[in-house]
């Protein structure tokens, strides 16, 4: 995945915060207390999986404000994509989310592949990651660096076999199976 822009809405100390992250392959972000690292890395996370560090919901949205929006727009596998959240903390509380294929410039240009509570779906499928997976492998979060290390055996290999896309090769393991069988079956 590579990263395009990121604009923030009254997320977490955030007011009106938009990044052009055009041309960034690897980043470290550094400042002091509460100038909002995290918020822009909890802004990605929550634009793509509905989650943070931090939680979910309305404990996002900025304190005295009633509603926020996240848009993160970034490139996977040569198409580019718009990941779009917004939370109304007012009354029982709403959410809205997108995800959309840009088809050429402006607006009028996304295609819309998913909403509401498809869109994380669909955004796993994109990445070819979870949120666990992609926490591990792309982010290095505040207070969570020894992740990979005091992760079990099996949940290091489970992550390693997330990242490198090793499930085709069990697909394909099972479609040769099944074949072998019917043809052993013909036989």
């Amino acid at each position: 995945m590579r990263p395009l822009r990121l604009k923030l809405n009254n997320l977490m100390s955030h007011k009106d915060t938009e990044i052009d992250l055009t041309g960034i392959r690897a980043a470290c972000i550094q400042g002091d207390n509460g100038a909002g690292k995290s918020g822009l890395l909890d802004g990605i996370l929550y634009a793509l999986f509905g989650q943070t560090s931090r939680g979910t919901g309305d404990s996002l949205v900025k304190i005295g404000e009633t509603e926020m929006s996240v848009i993160y727009d970034f490139i996977q596998a040569g198409r580019c994509y718009r990941a779009s959240r917004k939370r109304v903390s007012t009354g029982r509380g709403r959410s809205d989310m997108a995800l959309g294929i840009y088809n050429g410039e402006g607006p009028s240009s996304l295609d819309v592949i998913a909403t509401g509570d498809a869109v994380t779906e669909s955004v796993m499928k994109v990445l070819g990651r979870d949120y666990k997976t992609f926490t591990a492998s792309s982010f290095l979060l505040q207070g969570q660096q020894e992740k990979m290390i005091l992760a079990t055996p099996k949940e290091r290999f489970q992550i390693v076999f997330n990242i490198l896309g090793l499930d085709r090769y069990s697909k394909y393991k099972e479609a040769f199976t099944r074949r072998k069988n019917r043809i052993s079956d013909t036989v």
